[in-house]
Formats: structure tokens, sequence, C-alpha cells
């Protein structure tokens, strides 16, 4: 049932993820970082959206969470920034009639592209907690994502992301950062 998947997935979900795009992040990366590095800030905001679990035919929970973190900018090339995550269930997942609450915490390395209009690539380490039925478990691993963004001024941006959070769940969000 239910629970019997959650404590296997808590046991032994495991991070999986193609060499190829594990390459593509990391040139994104090394080629901004030869970039003039013209200044750098704090920036903060938070996010909102569903986890795809992909287990049975129960309803996802919709997670909402901060983001803080610190931008080196690479003028042309676009920014490098080092960001941390932390995301919790506002509405809880349901299957085989029972609730689960999800939770993250993470650190990524992240690529954000020059201009009004930019592309985001981000790799990183998560920890992740499933409650269900009284029950609850931890994993971490590797954790990557994607997403587009516009800046609206020179303090806040719009982000649309989606996050590999592991093998069988993934993060889709919208959210608003503030820089400072």
């Amino acid at each position: 049932g239910g629970l019997a998947w959650c404590r296997a997935e808590i046991v032994t979900g495991r991070m999986h993820m193609s060499k190829t795009v594990v390459i593509a992040v990391a040139a994104l990366l090394v080629l901004g970082s030869f970039a003039n590095d013209a200044s750098a800030g704090l920036y903060a905001g938070g996010k909102a959206g569903i986890m795809m679990v992909d287990v049975g035919s129960g309803d996802d929970p919709i997670n909402a969470g901060v983001v803080i973190g610190y931008a080196m900018d690479a003028a042309e090339w676009g920014a490098l920034a080092v960001e941390g995550e932390y995301t919790m269930s506002v509405v809880d997942g349901k299957e085989a009639g029972m609730s689960y609450d999800l939770s993250t915490l993470a650190v990524y390395a992240a690529y954000r592209s020059a201009g009004s209009f930019y592309g985001k690539a981000k790799i990183g380490f998560l920890k992740e907690t499933i409650g269900m039925g009284g029950a609850s478990g931890d994993d971490s691993g590797l954790s990557y994502g994607a997403g587009l963004g516009l800046r609206v001024g020179d303090s806040l941006s719009a982000e649309f992301e989606y996050t590999l959070i592991e093998k069988d769940v993934s993060f889709f969000s919208a959210g608003a950062i503030f820089s400072f």
C-alpha cells in the first residue's frame, strides 16, 4: 500500500541523473566563471509549486518555500550564485487514502544568464523528509534544475523552475526574487 511505498522510497530512494545533464550544467557554471566579476549581491525570495510524485494515482503535495543567495555578477555572461532553499508542504499529498507531506532543504550552485529574460541552471545537494501516517524518513543526494526568469526592474525577478528532487519526485515552481 501507500505506507509501504513511502517507507521503501524513504529507505531506498536514490537520485539518478544522466552524465549529459551533469556535464552541461558544469559547462555553464565554468563558462560563467571566466567572465568579469563586476558586482555581487544578496537576494531572497519565495516560491510555490507542485511536487510531482511519480507513484500511484494519488494527489501530489503543494509546497512553498524560501530562497536566499549571494550572486557574483559575471557581466555579459550572466551571474553565478550560491543559494539555499527550504520548502515544505502547505497542502499534503494523498496516496492510498493516507496523507503525506514532503519538505526539502538544499544548497545549490546556480547560474543565471544575462538579460531581462534569462535562463537558470542549478546543481547541488538536497535533503528531503517525507512524513506519512506517523512515520517519517529522510533521503539526501544530488539535485538539479533549470528554469526561466524575467527581471522586472533592478531588484525584482520572477522565476519558473523545474527541479529534480529524486528519481520519482520533481518540483515545478514559480517564485519571486528580491535583490538587495
